[in-house]
């Protein structure tokens, strides 16, 4: 089996990510790629990052693809200029595999920031590693951000104030859950080793829209 060591937060990124640069070490050479892990897993074991073969749990049914286009709003966000979207991410909303209400909750912070968009659907774990649960991503429900305004969420101070600021931003325009590399009070919001390289919004139907616990969070 060949052995990936990558920083770990950017192999805590693969798990939900999907797409990322390296540089990566195999076999203990450095290489720098891009990697796509579709049908695999990374785990931790005795310090190192081992890709395994298999899927556990198994993947569930993603969103279907549709004829006939984007629809209105899925047209206008790949349109945005304000709006830099892997293809896969393109694919996607070209088939309406993705949701008009986390469409819109993308397009609303694009109307104040630069957002690359690294996944919708494809490339992204179907289950909410290490669960069993089902990813809103596989049912075209979440978007994931990997940089803000040219800059990679990775490399973000965390006392910058942009991450709260969008984080609250995205819980106002009406996720349910808002994910990314900070810890913030309230409703909806978290963090974790998987999200401290991209932010994640998504919205589950049914739920109520994040919100932070005191308006202190936006300071």
């Amino acid at each position: 089996m060949r052995v990936l060591r990558p920083p770990a937060s950017r192999a805590a990124g693969q798990l939900c990510g999907g797409f990322t640069a390296g540089p990566w070490e195999v076999d203990g050479q450095a290489k720098h790629a891009a990697a796509r892990f579709v049908e695999q897993v990374v785990r931790g074991a005795g310090g190192t990052w081992q890709v395994s073969s298999s899927i556990d749990p198994p993947r569930p049914q993603l969103a279907p693809r549709r004829k006939g286009g984007p629809t209105a709003l899925g047209r206008a966000v790949l349109d945005n200029p304000q709006l830099r979207i892997s293809e896969p991410a393109r694919a996607d909303v070209t088939d309406r595999r993705v949701g008009d209400p986390i469409l819109s909750v993308l397009d609303a912070l694009a109307r104040t920031h630069i957002l690359q968009v690294q996944a919708f659907v494809s490339g992204h774990p179907g289950t909410v590693y290490p669960t069993a649960r089902v990813s809103n991503h596989a049912v075209g429900r979440a978007v994931d951000v990997r940089s803000v305004d040219g800059r990679p969420v990775i490399e973000i101070p965390r006392d910058d104030p942009i991450l709260v600021e969008l984080m609250v931003a995205a819980a106002a325009a009406g996720a349910t859950e808002v994910g990314g590399p900070v810890p913030i009070a309230g409703r909806g919001f978290f963090t974790d080793g998987v999200h401290q390289d991209h932010l994640h919004l998504g919205i589950t139907p049914g739920a109520a829209p994040a919100i932070p616990a005191a308006p202190s969070a936006l300071r």
